[in-house]
């Protein structure tokens, strides 16, 4: 071997024949999801919150890591700081960034502090939840800091408008929810305020019972007429059961069709001039709603469908008529209702609350505005109220605007929400 090969035989000795660092046993067990192991190690004296391996990560950041959901909860048990920062980084940071949806929600639940840096961190498939889980939480820990600053009393309720709950019901698990915040659409106008919306119904729905597993929620191109078809035609259908309760939810542009009235749904990739491909029927909706299972079925609808105003679109140079939502409700049988902006010059949205101003009625209802003497909100006090409310706000403003109730096969029965 000349003295250039042996250099070079030297140098891949030293590049390649450096022994591999050993995982460490905490490393090994957490990895391995081994949580007998994890437990003998914090039992015989393993720093719970101290780090491990060259990344110097805490046994509850290695468990995100791993996504070990099991051992993530036995380590908050066990007392896991769950805001342990390094380098910026938290175990919610590393769970937004890993894409876990289910691990956000478990450390959401045990206090971590949410972050606009871990939003714009979040990745992977479940992108538009966790990001829309971290502002929830963001939110409410900004009141609650607002709270405790002004000296509220434990338990109070902070003063936050309509977009924060006052109240708090038990869990009902049968409960499923799809929510739809269509704001910047790809073939037609904005639709102001949509996903704020959304972010609301959705704070409003877990504080009503609905589990925050069983809401969805659909923004930007998931709301594609796909995804409308896939959510509401087979997610529901194949999770609620006769004891759920379903809601659905959709802020977004509607339309009409100039030639017959029939009043679309328009999704992310719809066109207005192509209603009949890529827009999403009423009459489809009502048959929907009525082919559950669920004891009751209830649909919110924050659209308009004058094709002039907020959220009305129309094809180029056709001023489309304001469609009648059939007063029999023939497709919406036994337990359905639909509460919407049926009638009106437009469709109205509040610039100040950045809200739609249906949506912000049914927000300030729920909060208790529509509540009856025993505090109890039904389905038909909160439309009440509503109307009364989208009324008054479109006479200010110098239009007509009044939302419809349809009860199908409620009949006059009544369904309390909270």
């Amino acid at each position: 071997m000349n003295t250039r090969t042996l250099g070079a035989a030297l140098a891949l000795v030293v590049l390649l024949g450096r022994p591999a660092r050993a995982a460490s046993p905490m490393e090994k067990a957490i990895r391995s999801g081994d949580a007998a192991k994890v437990t003998a190690l914090l039992d015989g004296g393993a720093d719970l919150n101290g780090t491990y391996g060259s990344a110097s990560l805490t046994p509850l950041t290695l468990a995100v890591r791993y996504h070990r959901n099991a051992l993530v909860t036995l380590l908050l048990d066990r007392g896991a700081d769950v805001n342990a920062r390094r380098n910026g980084t938290s175990a919610l940071s590393l769970a937004a960034i890993e894409g876990d949806l289910s691990l956000v929600e478990i450390l959401l639940a045990r206090g971590a502090e949410a972050t606009h840096r871990d939003e714009l961190r979040a990745r992977g498939p479940f992108h538009d939840g966790i990001v829309s889980r971290l502002k929830d939480a963001a939110l409410r820990q900004e009141a609650a800091a607002k709270a405790k600053s002004e000296g509220l009393t434990a338990g109070a309720a902070p003063a936050a408008g309509a977009d924060l709950p006052s109240y708090s019901v038990g869990a009902h698990p049968d409960d499923f929810a799809l929510v739809v915040g269509i704001q910047d659409y790809r073939d037609a106008p904005p639709a102001a305020f949509a996903e704020n919306d959304a972010a609301a119904v959705r704070r409003h729905l877990v504080a009503l019972g609905w589990p925050r597993r069983n809401v969805l929620v659909l923004t930007g191109r998931q709301a594609g007429r796909a995804g409308l078809e896939r959510y509401l035609e087979l997610w529901l259908p194949n999770n609620a059961d006769e004891n759920s309760r379903v809601f659905f939810y959709f802020a977004g542009d509607g339309a009409a069709d100039p030639k017959t009235g029939a009043a679309y749904l328009l999704p992310w990739d719809g066109d207005p001039a192509q209603l009949e491909v890529t827009g999403y029927p009423l009459s489809r909706l009502y048959k929907a709603l009525d082919g559950l299972k669920a004891r009751a079925a209830v649909a919110v609808i924050d659209a308009g469908f004058s094709g002039a105003g907020a959220r009305t679109a129309a094809a180029p140079g056709v001023k489309a008529p304001v469609p009648a939502l059939d007063p029999a409700a023939s497709a919406l049988g036994r337990a359905a209702a639909l509460l919407a902006v049926s009638a009106g010059d437009e469709d109205g949205v509040l610039d100040a609350r950045k809200h739609g101003a249906l949506t912000e009625a049914v927000l300030e209802g729920l909060n208790g505005a529509a509540a009856a003497p025993d505090g109890a909100v039904t389905l038909k006090g909160l439309y009440g109220y509503a109307r009364r409310a989208v009324q008054e706000d479109a006479r200010r403003a110098g239009r007509k605007q009044s939302p419809q109730l349809l009860t199908g096969g409620l009949g006059e029965g009544d369904l309390r929400l909270r």
